[in-house]
């Protein structure tokens, strides 16, 4: 009885934790729509990151969906997009 309720709380919490992240996708690119590679971008008041790929392609986990991104780039002026 105690291992099946303690596998239950365990299932229901991991599911809380799974649906209450969410992945970001887009493209870094400067204003000639050139794409942007090595761009960094970090969730504003934390150390999460992440680097842009070749294409300037890029993918992030947030918690909330009310997170900034801090956008930079070597050359360029940083931008905070919502």
């Amino acid at each position: 009885m105690k291992r099946t309720l303690l596998l239950t709380l365990f299932v229901i919490f991991a599911s809380m934790v799974a649906h209450s992240q969410r992945t970001i996708t887009g493209t870094v690119l400067d204003e000639s729509q050139v794409p942007l590679p090595g761009a960094t971008l970090v969730i504003k008041g934390t150390s999460n990151g992440v680097a842009t790929d070749f294409d300037g392609n890029f993918e992030i986990e947030v918690t909330n969906g009310n997170e900034v991104l801090m956008v930079s780039y070597i050359g360029y002026v940083a931008q905070e997009v919502n």
